[in-house]
């Protein structure tokens, strides 16, 4: 009975770790099979300290839980740049709040044990009582020297302690200010800056160089392959013999054609093309058969899924296969026999599939076409292969349309892209642009991961056993919806977060209504930030995002390692295998985790250019949009080029404005003057900072 009345003990004094609770007011908390009170449980709560499970207070006669000896739930610190720190709870996968006093040595991403100190219908509060595993060992961030000491501080400004550079590491005079790496050798107290010592100097800060290693460096994105893969790939040659002829389905006699951007120098998706008759038409859709180079158990397969993807930073891609590969034999250039992994589908001029066939390939495109010169094409019906791509544009949009009737979401952000000189310094900032040829292709690529997922699903109907990998998007948070309903309401929108089909319509009602408005890109952004993150998973699941049933990706094996894990399985479930694989789960989980440090990387070198961009423009005026409210300022994007930069509150002459978190407002304490998200404000530029990726505005 002991041992059953202990968990019993801890489970009500867990109810409220901060305070405890006295002998009596356990005993009334205590369910009536286990009814005990006065000397009887007074000597069981003496054994349970003595024990170390519980911790007396002679002060106040109250019991606590100790802390070391609790068994918390796993959960994921999420440390957001704009100040909040949320659990993501494992179990339940709900978001909980951390106090900063609570976070107890904890940074982003890392693992952790978490106690629920807040309860209700959902928890709601938690704090952090013990690091699992830390999501990186080395930071990268600058050296201060000074008469007190040296110090280092991080980049990454979700890391909320400068650290103290180990008085044994040797200093030279000229490296004040210069970029580090560094790893923590001893953090003692939470309350304590951590010990460090360094493992790289990078350079000065502000040099594009340095900057873009250090970025590379943050998220752990290796630039060079290791000797072992370069002497694996240069062994490796494009070869087609009868045996391997007879295994693929010839294409090279079917008009085939590549559209990419116009500065692209891996071709991984080829669109064929053949009438069959009045209004029946053949569209294959042909990927880089990376799966015939890329052999399970050799080192460039093992490099390959250790990235999982390519790096796509501002003047570089760091790929995920080296150059001999990417580049060239993989790579569907024009005028050269490929082999590919294709989906092909006889379809009317509806978009309705007839029949499909998946299998491998050997293509010949004929002609290499950037997004540009397919967009003439189709504005103009004019140039080689106009009829043809006229035709598989019009395809697509009837495929646009039945995407859309059954809830895909719309969102079309707009992308920034630098014009840079031969030494990457930003001469100007250029927002892409989607037109037809853009959706054109990106529509066929959804049809062919659809399609193939759908194969997968069917699969595992017949056979349980069968795994194969998924891209999921789960339905968004509730929390979220509920901030993006707030905002869109300021703006005359309204979001019906009641039912999912009625919130589909809604959010891309009201995405088509702010078009072309200064608050499009910020309610853009936060729509797609109030959505699920999508991830790789076993797990055939809805996709919420596109409105599909299931969904997988296997149009880009040359760029994300996902894909190359979906051919292998398809080929296995096409050879009437059922394919299995040990710790696939696992894999799926590495992949997500590294796509999200690819995301990471590249965001950060585009706040590094447009720092760097805005740094000759200090005293110019332009307008934009508060994106964001703090403690300590507003967030302010540029309606010109969407550079994002922060007017502190402090610098906002003539009163003394405060962040009121109630209302989501900036306002003045005498005047009261405020300002909310999505008002326009006109700025000039204060200052920029490379090296931090730091702009700052003053209201003007």
């Amino acid at each position: 009975m002991n041992k059953a009345i202990e968990d019993i003990i801890l489970e009500v004094i867990r109810e409220d770790t901060k305070m405890g609770f006295n002998h009596k007011q356990i005993s009334f908390r205590l369910p009536p099979t286990h009814n005990i009170e006065g000397e009887g449980l007074i000597r069981i709560l003496g054994a349970m300290t003595k024990k170390g499970l519980l911790v007396y207070d002679s002060n106040n006669g109250k019991y606590k839980a100790e802390k070391k000896k609790i068994k918390g739930e796993k959960a994921t610190i999420e440390i957001q740049s704009r100040g909040g720190i949320y659990a993501l709870l494992e179990e339940s996968q709900l978001r909980v709040s951390v106090p900063f006093k609570e976070v107890n040595k904890a940074f982003n991403r890392d693992e952790v044990e978490v106690l629920i100190t807040q309860k209700g219908n959902r928890p709601s509060k938690a704090e952090v009582i013990k690091i699992l595993n830390r999501a990186k060992d080395q930071y990268v961030g600058t050296i201060a020297i000074t008469p007190d000491g040296n110090y280092f501080e991080p980049d990454d400004k979700r890391i909320y302690k400068d650290f103290i550079i180990d008085r044994k590491e040797k200093i030279e005079k000229y490296m004040d200010g210069y970029k580090l790496i560094v790893t923590i050798s001893r953090w003692d107290k939470p309350n304590h800056s951590p010990i460090c010592v360094i493992k790289k100097i990078l350079g000065k800060p502000g040099e594009n160089e340095t900057e873009i290693l250090a970025i590379s460096e943050e998220f752990g994105i290796e630039a060079d392959f290791p000797e072992a893969v370069i002497n694996e790939v240069q062994k490796i040659e494009w070869r087609m013999g009868k045996e391997e002829l007879a295994m693929r389905k010839d294409f090279r006699d079917v008009t085939t054609l590549t559209i990419d951007p116009h500065d692209a120098k891996d071709f991984d998706d080829a669109l064929s093309y053949k009438v069959l008759g009045e209004d029946r038409y053949e569209v294959g859709i042909h990927i880089a058969d990376v799966s015939h180079f890329v052999v399970p158990g050799t080192q460039l397969d093992k490099e390959a899924y250790n990235r999982a993807t390519s790096t796509y930073l501002v003047d570089r891609v760091i790929p995920m296969l080296p150059e001999k590969l990417s580049n060239d034999l993989c790579s569907l250039v024009p005028n050269k026999d490929r082999f590919c992994f294709a989906a092909v589908f006889e379809m009317d001029g509806k978009g309705k599939v007839l029949k499909e066939w998946f299998g491998r390939t050997v293509i010949h495109s004929n002609k290499r076409l950037s997004y540009e010169e397919a967009q003439d094409r189709i504005e103009n019906d004019r140039g080689e292969y106009a009829q043809e791509i006229i035709t598989l544009n019009s395809i697509a949009k009837e495929l646009t349309k039945e995407r859309f009737e059954h809830g895909a979401m719309s969102f079309e952000t707009k992308e920034v892209k630098f014009n840079l000189d031969k030494n990457g310094k930003p001469l100007g900032v250029v927002l892409k642009e989607r037109k037809d040829a853009h959706k054109m292709i990106e529509e066929f690529m959804l049809m062919a991961n659809k399609r193939v997922a759908k194969c997968f699903s069917d699969t595992t109907e017949k056979n349980k056993a069968a795994q194969f990998v998924y891209r999921a998007h789960g339905e968004p948070g509730d929390e979220k919806l509920m901030d993006l309903s707030t905002m869109a309401r300021r703006f005359g929108y309204t979001i019906k977060v009641g039912d999912y089909k009625e919130l589909k319509h809604s959010i891309n009602e009201m995405l088509a209504d702010c078009a072309g408005k200064p608050e499009e890109n910020m309610l853009q952004n936060m729509a797609i930030r109030s959505m699920a993150k999508a991830v790789y998973t076993t797990k055939s699941s809805f996709h919420f995002g596109l409105g599909f049933d299931h969904y997988t990706h296997f149009t880009s094996p040359i760029r994300r390692y996902p894909d190359l894990m979906v051919h292998r399985l398809l080929q296995a479930v096409l050879d009437g295998q059922n394919p299995s694989v040990k710790n696939m789960e696992k894999d799926c989980a590495h992949c997500s985790e590294m796509e999200q440090k690819a995301t990471d990387a590249e965001r950060a070198s585009i706040k590094f250019k447009q720092a760097e961009y805005l740094m000759d423009k200090k005293g110019e005026l332009f307008e934009g949009v508060v994106t964001g409210l703090t403690d300590w300022g507003m967030f302010v994007e540029l309606e010109e080029n969407k550079c994002e930069g922060l007017i502190r509150l402090n610098t906002i002459k003539g009163d003394y404005f405060e962040f009121d978190s109630k209302r989501m407002r900036v306002r003045g304490r005498r005047k009261g003057k405020s300002f909310e998200i999505g008002q326009k404000v006109k700025v000039i530029v204060a200052g920029a900072n490379p090296g931090k990726r730091q702009i700052d505005f003053e209201l003007v």
